[in-house]
Order: C-alpha cells, then sequence, then structure tokens
C-alpha cells in the first residue's frame, strides 16, 4: 500500500499577533477556552453556539442542535495553562488547512497571548505523488493504536493480496496491555516517517529513471514477488510525473534487459541492475527498515 500527498502549490498565509492580559495565567488560559467554546460570537455579537472539548484529539466545532453542525478542527495539543494547538478547516469548505497557536507567558504582573495562525491553501492539480509504502509485514494507521485521533493520509491499494483488519479500540487495548507490542508500532510509524521524508528529497532531487529503479525495487521487497500487476498510468501518479515520462523511461529499462513490461505487467529481470539504476534512497529505506523492524 502507499501514503499519497496531493502535489501542486501550497501558498501558506501566517498572521501573528500579541495580546497582553491584566490577569493570572491560569485565569487568562479558563477565559481563552471560554472564548473558543460557549462564549464565541460573530463580528456582529451574535452567538456561534460553539463546542471545545479541551482535550488532545478533542473536536472544536459549532453545534446546530438535532446532531447538526459544523466541524472546525481538533485539538492538536493542549497544556495547561501555557499551550493552546487547534487543526483545522475551520469555518472554510474549501481545501485548506489552518493551524492556531496560542501560547500564554507570565510577565510583570500580566500575561502575554502570542498568537499564531497558519493557513494553507491547497492548489490540487488532481494528481497524487507516493511518500510511502506499506508491505504485507506492515501496518496501516499504526498511530490508531498510540491514542492518534486523525488519519492525516490518503492510502490506496497499488498490488493486489489479502489484509487483515481490527478495531482501533482492540489495537490500542493490546498496544497499553504490551509494551514490546507498543514499542514496535511506534518504530514502525518512526520508518514510515523516515521513509516519507526520503521520498520527499528523492522525487526533488533525482531523475525519473533512477525513482523508477527505486520504486520497482520497494514494491518487489514488499510484495516479494517478481511480478507486478501495474499499469503506466498508475506508475506515473506514483511517481508525480506524466505517463509520456513513465513510457519512455520503462522502454528503456526493458532495452537494457532490467525488466519486461506488457500492457499492465511489469516482470523484474535483473534485480543488481535495477539496484545500480536505482538512486540511493533505496538502500537509505531499506537500512532503516532493517535496523528497526527487522528480526
Amino acid at each position: 500500500m502507499t501514503t499519497t500527498v496531493q502535489a501542486g502549490e501550497l501558498p501558506t498565509i501566517t498572521i501573528s499577533e500579541e495580546i497582553f492580559v491584566r490577569a493570572s495565567i491560569e485565569q487568562t488560559f479558563a477565559s481563552l477556552l471560554e472564548q473558543l467554546g460557549p462564549r464565541n460570537e460573530t463580528p456582529d455579537g451574535k452567538p456561534l453556539s460553539m463546542v471545545l472539548e479541551a482535550r488532545p484529539g478533542g473536536r472544536w466545532y459549532r453545534d446546530l442542535g438535532g446532531d447538526n453542525g459544523h466541524l472546525w478542527g481538533f485539538v492538536q495539543s493542549i497544556k495547561r495553562p501555557a499551550l493552546l494547538e487547534i487543526w483545522g478547516p475551520l469555518f472554510l469548505s474549501t481545501a485548506t488547512t489552518s493551524n492556531l497557536l496560542y501560547r500564554l507567558t507570565e510577565s510583570g504582573g500580566e500575561t502575554i497571548i502570542s498568537f499564531k495562525h497558519t493557513l494553507v491553501v491547497e492548489l490540487s492539480i488532481g494528481d497524487m505523488i507516493e511518500t510511502a509504502m506499506i508491505g504485507r509485514d506492515g501496518v496501516l494507521n499504526a498511530s490508531s493504536a498510540l491514542d492518534g485521533k486523525i488519519s492525516l493520509n490518503k492510502a490506496i491499494v497499488q498490488l493486489a493480496g489479502a489484509a487483515s483488519t481490527i478495531e482501533v479500540d482492540r489495537l490500542r487495548k493490546i498496544a497499553r496491555e504490551f509494551d514490546a507490542f507498543r514499542s514496535l508500532l511506534i518504530r514502525h510509524e518512526q520508518v514510515q516517517f523516515a521513509q516519507a521524508q526520503q521520498s520527499a528529497a528523492c522525487n526533488a532531487s533525482h531523475s525519473v529513471e533512477a525513482r523508477m529503479c527505486r520504486w520497482l525495487l520497494q514494491m518487489r521487497d514488499f510484495a516479494s514477488s517478481d511480478d507486478l500487476v501495474l499499469t503506466q498510468e498508475f506508475l506515473a501518479q506514483m511517481l508525480g510525473v506524466r505517463r509520456p515520462s513513465v513510457s519512455l523511461v520503462a522502454n528503456t529499462l526493458q532495452k537494457a534487459g532490467l525488466i519486461k513490461y506488457r500492457r499492465g505487467n511489469i516482470r523484474l529481470l535483473d534485480i543488481e541492475g535495477l539496484k545500480q539504476g536505482s538512486c540511493e534512497c533505496y538502500g537509505v529505506v531499506k537500512a532503516h527498515y532493517q535496523r528497526m523492524l527487522a528480526g
């Protein structure tokens, strides 16, 4: 499987402000929660009926009654009485992501609220690009067992096969009861994060040919097969390039005797040749995996 993100420009808008309050930091933090929750109002003074669940993963939403409303975001971090961080679309319905950060400090009998609002607008071009893969010995959404409340990624199946599922609550219960299992899940997530970082650098720095060799080798490792059922169109999506580029590179690799390509199917013929043609990212990611998860 793979984790994907939308490709395109990501304009960022940042608003910063400092507010001085003549009150203790505890009183100010409590008032802040009230202002974001039940005392929240529109600019013309009308109540918004907002609810803020002040805990990690808690929702921030407008309650219109009768199970109707509008989700604004989630509490990403809260450290009373010094920090509150909220992530989500806020009141917008377009492809945007906002991060609200409130830091409170005491100074000379006053409390300083340092406010920062970062808004990222996603101008999607309808393409996807692979950032991390999960194979037959991996797990998708392991963070749910580590108190993760939100899935931040989109996962799609690249190759057909069998998979098992488990309820989040059961997985979390097992992780809490067995430290070794919880530690393994943490290491798994660390490997996924390292792989995503490496993929980002790879996509920005290396040629399509080197990236394709790396990608095919990784797919072989995860699938334990030299035969991969893939279309050039899908491969182009995962690499973040146009289909003609994939066709050209696939033809070059086939003429070199590294692969054999037929419509919808790629057979890897020369693994050592593919390794030589791949960028160093293949070895780096594999070393991360072997060091932290293998054995």
